[in-house]
């Protein structure tokens, strides 16, 4: 692909652009409840804090949960392998799907 790596630097630069643009948005919340809720600024670092934290351990265990050892599991290309393993076997007259001859036993 021509180019590829340009737009794979364009989406670091962004995500890179993202984080100090997160870190703005929360510190702009922190004052909101500094200035409408008459909270002191520890507090409300505290609170906004917090609150991110309890979502990015919600996040990271629903990623965690999908990642789990049958999720990654290639199922299409399990099944795949076995209806070749089947096919190759009847083509060589084997007895059993692995192609085992039971008769030479």
């Amino acid at each position: 692909m021509p180019g590829s790596k340009g737009e794979a630097g364009l989406l670091i630069a962004a995500a890179v652009i993202l984080i100090p643009a997160i870190v703005v948005l929360l510190f702009a919340g922190a004052a909101a409840l500094i200035e409408k809720a008459d909270m002191s600024w520890p507090i409300a670092t505290l609170i906004v804090g917090g609150a991110v934290a309890l979502i990015c351990v919600v996040v990271a265990s629903i990623g965690c949960s999908r990642l789990r050892a049958n999720a990654l599991m290639p199922d299409k290309t399990t099944r795949q392998l076995r209806k070749d393993a089947r096919l190759i076997a009847n083509m060589v007259g084997s007895d059993d799907e692995y192609g085992n001859d039971k008769r030479a036993a």
